[in-house]
């Protein structure tokens, strides 16, 4: 059923619903988790401009005020300063003058004059805002010590005072002095301005107007100036506050939970701290995040059981089906019950039964390849037992070891690429002292080459033991291969020989084999190519002989034209240049030397050959001679070129 047929509220019950639901709730609770923690942020960084802005506001004041004492500070100085000198009645007129100036000035101020005596005592008066002059012997500023007094040369700023009425008051003192005839100038006394500031206790009041909020201050030596005076569940609090300056922090206090937000108040050397109920702060943003979280799972359970009903719609149909796939799965293939039976109504007319015809298809389809790799199997299998019993029959057929002949040493070598080898090699004696020779392959390989030198083997072998010369047994072969009135469907290259183990004469014919080489010292030659063409080409093909003479202690290696041709990696070759100059100079014996020469084909190609390989040597030891003297030249004055003449001509 093709797409758009299929009814649009499954496909969105089934393709859209769940996975858009899931993704909703998802981001929703990313953005609810990420809106909460910026929204807390956020109310904290406004509780914190908000002290900062008190703060700052007192520093403004503060400032103000300052300036100010110091100006108007500058004519109660100079009266003050008046004071030493004159005598007691005058005084009293001067004391009421400051009393005036005092008066005048605005605020809540007070002014103390300490003046030392003649007996080196401290006389003390004070003057207020509100017309008071007391004479008093507590101090209301520092309390000056003679030497202290005698070391002020200067006017000094006083840690300013926070009463509980939240009302802080600043002092400035200025010493009195008086100057000698000399001009040495003598401290005479102090003047003390003390200004009571009741804005600040404004500017915390209409901080604290909020619910339950509290503002308190701090000293450095770490106490209360304000209340909550030394409350005990505030002592962690404390110790937050004279570490980090600045700050905020969560507390408990009467049980209930604060934020307490601090910093220091400019040139106050105070710590500043306001305390604000966290209920007032978060309480909103706490009721929101727990509507939102209660929506978020609403929304989750919703989709949880959507996904449930959608999956058993989708699945319930489907589970019949799945049995059936887990059967295929386990190879149950033949008596399979139709799956429609169990089957209810399908979400849509065609589904479920596509579904059937493609599964039976799939089982059909999966029974059948079954059947066939059955049957490939046994195929193989039957295959491979041919070639094992092929290949055991070929090494039964390998021509038997000789019997001991002291003047004979003959060894051979197969290497079989496939499972059988397609080269056909034989040696046996045509009588006590005439040894036949016999060494061929096909142009093909493995089990048809095997079959036709199966073929081929047994009829030279007959024909050579029957005394027939070697040319005339390739003729009578070549003539059996080729049907009468047909072209031959064979090419064979075979070579055939005898060696007079009591003369050493060696007579060999050629149809198409590459011809054996010579070996006798350092010189190396390959006996002369006869010019015949290989088996099964013509019919009246005659094949000529060749004759020479062994000397004591030369051998002739047989071997195929595949030694001449194998290919290794990167397409290097075993040349014939390569073979002579490894022959050289061999005194090993027979065997020993045909597995160094498989060797050193090996690291020529650098990997085993890819090809039927065999090769066979005799060596005839009968006598000794001077290998100088026994280079007998072949009959028809063939090739007999010595390894440095071969080489030499290759280089040149």
């Amino acid at each position: 059923m093709s797409r758009h047929k299929i009814p649009l509220h499954y496909r969105l019950s089934v393709r859209q619903t769940v996975p858009i639901l899931a993704g909703l709730v998802g981001v929703l609770l990313v953005l609810v988790i990420m809106g909460y923690l910026y929204a807390r942020d956020q109310i904290v960084k406004t509780a914190r401009l908000q002290v900062a802005q008190l703060v700052g506001s007192i520093a403004r004041q503060d400032d103000y005020s300052r300036r100010w004492l110091e100006r108007g500070m500058q004519s109660v100085v100079r009266l003050a300063s008046t004071f030493p000198d004159l005598p007691p009645a005058e005084r009293k007129e001067e004391d009421k003058r400051m009393v005036a100036i005092v008066s005048d000035e605005r605020g809540r101020q007070v002014v103390e004059i300490c003046l030392l005596d003649e007996q080196h005592g401290i006389w003390r008066r004070r003057y207020g805002s509100d017309g008071v002059m007391n004479g008093t012997s507590r101090a209301l500023g520092p309390d000056w010590t003679i030497q202290e007094l005698r070391e002020l040369k200067a006017p000094v700023w006083h840690k300013p005072v926070v009463g509980h009425d939240r009302i802080i008051t600043i002092s400035y003192s200025a010493p009195l002095l008086k100057k000698d005839q000399s001009g040495h100038e003598t401290v005479t006394g102090v003047c003390t301005v003390s200004l009571g500031l009741p804005w600040f206790a404004d500017r915390v009041r209409s901080f604290s107007s909020l619910e339950n909020c509290m503002a308190f201050f701090l000293t450095p030596d770490g106490h209360w100036t304000l209340p909550p005076d030394a409350d005990s569940q505030l002592e962690n609090l404390k110790k937050r506050m004279l570490q980090r300056r600045s700050g905020e922090v969560n507390v408990t206090y009467n049980e209930a939970s604060y934020l307490a937000v601090f910093m220091p108040v400019t040139d106050y050397s105070l710590l500043m701290g306001v305390l604000i109920p966290r209920a007032n702060l978060f309480g909103s943003l706490d009721r929101l995040a727990r509507l939102l979280a209660l929506v978020g799972v609403s929304i989750l359970i919703l989709a949880a059981y959507s996904l449930h009903r959608t999956s058993n719609r989708l699945l319930k149909p489907l589970i019949p089906l799945g049995d059936l796939a887990a059967r295929l799965a386990r190879g149950e293939l033949e008596a399979i019950p139709d799956p429609a039976a169990a089957l209810p109504p399908p979400p849509f007319p065609n589904e479920a039964q596509r579904l059937r015809i493609v599964t039976e298809k799939l089982r059909q389809a999966l029974h059948q390849r079954v059947h066939d790799l059955a049957l490939i199997g046994r195929t193989k299998e039957r295959l491979f037992g041919e070639l094992a019993f092929a290949r055991t029959l070929q090494e039964k057929m390998r021509p038997p070891k000789l019997p001991p002949l002291a003047d004979l040493e003959l060894a051979t070598f197969i290497h079989t690429a496939g499972d059988i080898c397609g080269d056909l090699y034989d040696y046996f004696l045509q009588s006590p002292r005439h040894l036949c020779c016999v060494m061929g392959n096909v142009a093909e390989r493995g089990v048809p080459a095997a079959l036709l030198m199966g073929r081929i083997g047994p009829l030279l072998h007959e024909l050579l033991l029957s005394g027939l010369r070697p040319g005339k047994a390739l003729e009578s072969v070549n003539r059996i291969l080729i049907p009468t009135g047909t072209d031959a469907p064979f090419m064979v290259s075979v070579l055939a020989s005898v060696l007079d183990l009591d003369t050493g004469a060696f007579c060999w014919a050629c149809a198409g084999q590459l011809p054996p080489f010579r070996i006798h010292g350092n010189t190396v030659r390959q006996l002369a190519w006869t010019g015949d063409i290989p088996l099964g080409i013509r019919p009246n093909e005659k094949y000529q002989e060749k004759n020479i003479q062994l000397a004591p202690g030369e051998t002739l290696l047989f071997a195929g034209q595949r030694l001449l041709s194998q290919v290794g990696v990167e397409g290097s070759l075993y040349t014939e240049w390569r073979l002579r100059q490894f022959l050289q100079n061999r005194t090993e014996p027979l065997p020993e030397l045909l597995r160094m020469l498989y060797g050193d084909i090996r690291a020529t190609l650098g990997e085993a050959p890819q090809d039927d390989l065999t090769f066979f040597a005799i060596r005839w030891k009968r006598g000794t001679a001077n290998p100088a003297k026994n280079e007998d030249k072949e009959e028809d004055g063939g090739d007999a070129l010595s390894a440095a003449s071969d080489l030499g001509q290759i280089q040149s």
